[in-house]
Parts: C-alpha cells; sequence; structure tokens
C-alpha cells in the first residue's frame, strides 16, 4: 500500500511511504519511508491508478502558483493540477507527462476518479472539483 502528498490543514506534503501487506505475521506490518516521491511538488486531492508496476498520478491541489488562467485558480490562492505524474515503484523513478495537443484533454482537477480497464488498457478519469463538480469522462490509451 502507498500514501503519496497530503495536507493536514497545517502543512502539505510530498513524502511517499509504503506498507507491504506480503508478510506472515501482520504485527511486523512497518511503514518505510520511499526515499523519492512520486510527487514533484506538495499535491493533495488527487487520484492515483495502479498498473502493475507503475502509478499513474493525475490532478490534485497545489499551493504553488503557476501559469494559470484566472477561472483555474481557488480563492484561497492555490490551484489545480493536469499534470500526470508517472511513478516506476520498482526503479522509484519518476516522469510528469505533459498531455498537449490532445483535443479531449481532462481540466485542471482535484478529487476526481479514476480506473484502469485492462482489456482495452485504458485509464478512465471521471468528475473532479475546480471551484464546481464536473461530470466529464476522459480516456487515456496506456501502451
Amino acid at each position: 500500500m502507498y500514501i503519496c502528498g497530503g495536507w493536514n490543514s497545517d502543512k502539505k506534503f510530498q513524502d511517499m511511504f509504503v506498507l507491504d501487506l506480503n508478510v506472515e505475521d501482520t504485527e511486523s506490518l512497518t511503514w518505510d519511508v520511499i526515499p523519492k516521491s512520486c510527487l514533484i511538488q506538495p499535491t493533495w486531492n488527487h487520484s492515483l491508478c495502479s498498473i502493475d508496476n507503475f502509478m499513474f498520478i493525475f490532478g490534485g491541489t497545489q499551493s504553488n502558483k503557476k501559469e494559470v488562467e484566472d477561472n483555474e485558480e481557488d480563492v484561497f490562492g492555490v490551484h489545480y493540477s493536469n499534470d500526470l505524474i508517472i511513478y516506476d515503484a520498482v526503479e522509484c523513478q519518476r516522469e510528469k507527462y505533459t498531455l498537449k495537443d490532445h483535443e479531449c484533454m481532462p481540466k485542471r482537477l482535484c478529487n476526481l476518479s479514476m480506473t484502469y480497464y485492462p482489456k482495452e488498457s485504458i485509464i478512465y478519469f471521471f468528475g473532479g472539483w475546480s471551484n464546481t463538480w464536473h461530470s466529464d469522462l476522459f480516456s487515456l490509451k496506456i501502451n
């Protein structure tokens, strides 16, 4: 089980932890810190979909201001992301992908749902929040 990022109303996080559930004795369960997080900056309300040894992390809320349009910034000075980060859990490597030139690209969102449909190798993105609730459905073919 992986946990990455978050916010506790005081501090924003980008660290990452793993709990190995494949142990014989459940009393020996311990959280380990992953030295290189899957997140590039503190992020919360993001979505994650795990496929084999890879994690696909999309969207979320970030406090660092970027060049965004006025309607993409929240009243509290945070912004919503449409970053897609692919994290290799074996190699502990991450790469940020830009979904540009895609005519039907997800908006900058947080609190959305992601699911993987293995038969077609597609990740579906649904809903989300960016100053209003959305009901959009997007798909991304994984090669």
